[in-house]
């Protein structure tokens, strides 16, 4: 019954185009929840409750928007393929992607998400968090643009095509937390630890060495990552590395057994090596001093 209550709540976030002038306070909710970071188009955020809290499910809209609005301060859906409403059940929606993290401020919470894309330039997932406080939501995905909004010269010029836009709000998350569940990151050197991320199970489980070369991370350089799982019986995959830097305000993410990233600070970078193992999600986290 509760999965029922959240996937109508879920319908209701999604919403429809706005027709409607905000009023001075809705500029204000507005401002609040878009993201800061993106180049091209404006997202916002609305969860359900709001603010959302710890122990609880909560879900999450996070929707896409030109980066013009219309007259008076109305947004414009983002049109990604045909005439709206856009919904996932047409074939074209497939290639519709998006990758989200919610990392609490002190990085012990790392939260992976594959929001999926609904209509109305809406993606919808859930989060169960395990403790209060303050987080930041970070999104990374490509604003694809629909052929009847390009000309014939546009879909032969390659470089017409949108860049992948890096988003991230600030969050605050509210409740008691019914237990703190740390990520807790290896001393550099040997195996490390490997976390379940699966709400129902956060124990440490199996564990993850990482070759990194060079050995020693160097600024602006590629850095090169083989992993090798231990213990792990069933089948691998999703294997990616998500890295926040020391300042907190650029995240990096790769997708591959053997990725590679191009740290642009120096200091100590959080990694997480995260990988399936018959659909269960897992985590690896790793602090990498980078010169």
């Amino acid at each position: 019954m509760k999965r029922i209550v959240f996937a109508v709540g879920a319908l209701a976030l999604a919403g429809c185009e706005q027709t409607l002038p905000p009023t001075a306070e809705g500029l204000k909710l507005i401002a609040a929840r878009t993201a800061k970071g993106t180049k091209n188009t404006k997202l916002e955020t609305k969860t359900q409750p709001s603010p959302p809290l710890a122990g609880n499910t909560s879900i999450w809209d996070i929707k896409v928007y030109d980066v013009v609005d219309k007259s008076e301060g109305i947004r414009k859906e983002w049109k990604f393929f045909n005439d709206l409403p856009q919904s996932s059940t047409d074939k074209t929606a497939t290639g519709v992607l998006m990758n989200a993290w919610l990392i609490s401020k002190d990085r012990s919470v790392f939260l992976p998400q594959k929001p999926a894309y609904k209509q109305y330039g809406s993606f919808l997932t859930d989060w169960s968090i395990p403790q209060s406080g303050p987080y930041t939501l970070w999104v990374e995905y490509q604003p694809v643009v629909a052929r009847d909004e390009l000309s014939f010269q546009d879909m032969k010029d390659k470089s017409k095509a949108l860049e992948i836009e890096h988003a991230h709000w600030d969050v605050n998350v509210g409740g008691t937390a019914k237990a703190e569940r740390p990520l807790t990151p290896s001393a550099h050197g040997g195996a490390y630890g490997v976390y379940s991320l699966s709400s129902d199970d956060y124990s440490k489980s199996e564990s993850m060495d990482v070759a990194i070369n060079p050995e020693k991370a160097l600024v602006n350089q590629k850095t090169k990552f083989a992993t090798t799982i231990s213990g792990a019986t069933g089948t691998v995959a999703d294997e990616a590395i998500t890295a926040l830097s020391p300042d907190g305000n650029t995240l990096l993410h790769g997708v591959s057994a053997m990725p590679q990233l191009t740290f642009a600070q120096k200091g100590i970078w959080r990694t997480w090596f995260t990988f399936s193992i018959d659909g269960k999600p897992y985590a690896c986290p790793l602090d990498i001093q980078v010169n």
